[in-house]
């Protein structure tokens, strides 16, 4: 399963924060369990312009899951900003 995360900045002023330089984190697991978003402890500035874009790829390699319900979800964190995107995908046999 491959998936990319997009965000653009509409509008607003020039501004700095310090956070983890995890901004985007992603969570897979069977249905039932409370996503845990995964963050670094590293301590960064974040410079976000008013035409700010944010992109980020990955995979998830599903054929060494069980077969069941999964949660995917995603969350983008940006100082008290936060956006979260969930989805329920079916994994089945062949």
């Amino acid at each position: 399963m491959e998936y990319t995360v997009k965000l653009t900045r509409k509008s607003g002023p020039y501004f700095e924060f310090q956070g983890s330089s995890t901004l985007c984190s992603y969570y897979f697991e069977p249905i039932g369990k409370e996503p845990d978003f995964n963050t670094t402890d590293d301590i960064v500035t974040h410079k976000i312009p008013q035409n700010y874009q944010y992109e980020k790829s990955d995979r998830i390699l599903t054929q060494y899951y069980q077969p069941g319900e999964y949660l995917f979800a995603i969350r983008f964190f940006m100082q008290n900003l936060r956006y979260d995107f969930e989805q329920v995908i079916t994994i089945t046999t062949k």
